[in-house]
């Protein structure tokens, strides 16, 4: 938090406090809000003076920043509940709110802009580069089914929809020698959605119930291409190739018409098939899977609503 050093853990509760931990599990100190806070705390020097502020949304509808010794700095009022994560970029925090409302406010309170999606926002905003250049854009996630890119003054350019709530952030990575952006997320429609960083669809797969935790890309059996694993609340691991797969439709050169006597059909122009989510493996998890993230290259770890940690890796056998 002091640039110290020295480690600490930053967690609210549903009982509002912002608790700071030591290494030790020690309570470093606490904060109380009006309000259980639903989300994860950000931690960034927004103001540059070389030490990490704390900020937490609450269901009280407001904004905390605090200073890295617990004491309050600001207080913003976003008049609705906050159960996303906020994320910061340079000395701009950006967060959704369960009215649909996502703002960009400095370390003042002072609002940058503000955008107005049509549903509740519980997921924590990807700040990335997701075209060609240095230019970042914003993308979030709502329970109106879209998932939106917005640049960093609060504009749109593209909105991609499924068909079912985006209750997590999205996950980035490049792949090919250009190096093109696949923007990866779950929906509560059963889908792994691939996007480009245009927003077209790259390719779907569809688990037995919601996808809501994040994805995780990695290549998690090392050879030197991604995987993207993705946990449902059917109780499966899912590992995809990050690339998909193409798979035909009808064969081209045959025509899906039957040609009768003195009838006329119009040539086919659509593509003979499409590319699609192409499932390496599945693992079975004792429970509905809330979480995954990477924890080391070729390792994954998991969360289960039961409580559980599941440590996912590739062993490799003995010959």
């Amino acid at each position: 938090l002091r640039g110290d050093g020295q480690m600490y853990v930053a967690v609210g509760t549903e009982q509002g406090q912002v608790l700071v931990l030591d290494a030790r599990g020690r309570k470093h100190w606490s904060f109380q809000c009006a309000g259980p806070i639903r989300g994860s705390v950000a931690l960034a020097d927004v103001n540059d003076d070389n030490e990490r502020e704390i900020i937490a949304g609450c269901s009280d509808g407001f904004l905390y920043i605090l200073t890295h010794d617990g004491r309050l700095m600001h207080r913003f009022d976003a008049n609705s509940p906050i159960e996303s994560t906020p994320a910061v970029w340079e000395d701009k925090i950006i967060f959704g709110c369960n009215d649909g409302m996502i703002y960009c406010i400095n370390v003042n309170g002072d609002v940058l802009w503000t955008f107005a999606s049509k549903g509740k926002i519980l997921a924590r905003p990807l700040i990335a580069r997701v075209q060609e250049g240095d230019r970042r854009n914003v993308l979030v996630g709502s329970k109106d089914n879209s998932l939106y890119a917005l640049d960093l003054h609060g504009n749109l350019e593209w909105r991609y929809e499924t068909q079912g709530a985006i209750m997590n952030e999205p996950v980035l990575t490049r792949v090919g020698r250009d190096r093109e952006a696949i923007i990866v997320l779950g929906s509560c429609d059963n889908k792994v959605h691939a996007v480009s960083g245009r927003g077209d669809r790259l390719w779907t797969y569809e688990a037995d119930f919601w996808v809501v935790a994040s994805p995780a890309i990695v290549d998690l059996d090392g050879d030197g291409k991604l995987e993207v694993l993705a946990g449902s609340y059917d109780h499966n691991l899912y590992i995809l190739d990050c690339e998909g797969e193409y798979v035909l439709e009808y064969m081209p050169g045959i025509s899906g018409v039957v040609h009768q006597a003195g009838h006329y059909a119009e040539v086919l122009t659509r593509e003979a098939g499409r590319q699609v989510g192409k499932r390496l493996f599945q693992m079975r998890m004792p429970g509905v899977v809330i979480g995954c993230s990477q924890i080391r290259k070729g390792a994954a770890l998991l969360a289960t609503k039961s409580g559980q940690l599941v440590a996912v890796g590739f062993a490799e056998q003995e010959r």
